[in-house]
């Protein structure tokens, strides 16, 4: 059996009222962020703090997207590109929105 490595990862971010912010988890895929990092930050974070980046392995030129809580109505739509690629599946970012909204 081969593994499977993933290319982009998200890296679930919580934000300081002073503007500094921290680095809560890093998830391989939508899945893992949607059913095991948003649930555990929401225990410790408030969500009007959140912030989401999308990073590509093994590259030092910083996130490929940055996602606040003012972009999260239209992650559909701003991951399009992503989908098109064949990074993620449409039932994949379907579910983040979902939960997204859930929470927005």
């Amino acid at each position: 059996m081969s593994m499977t490595f993933r290319r982009l990862y998200w890296v679930l971010e919580y934000l300081n009222e002073d503007g500094t912010s921290g680095v809560y988890g890093v998830y391989t895929s939508i899945a893992d962020l949607v059913e095991d990092g948003l649930p555990a930050f929401l225990k410790e974070y408030n969500f009007g703090n959140t912030r989401l980046n999308l990073v590509k392995l093994d590259n030092k030129a910083g996130a490929l997207a940055t996602y606040c809580t003012d972009h999260f109505s239209s992650m559909t739509e701003k991951l399009s590109e992503y989908v098109e690629h064949g990074d993620f599946s449409v039932d994949e970012v379907t579910m983040l929105q979902e939960k997204l909204d859930t929470l927005n």
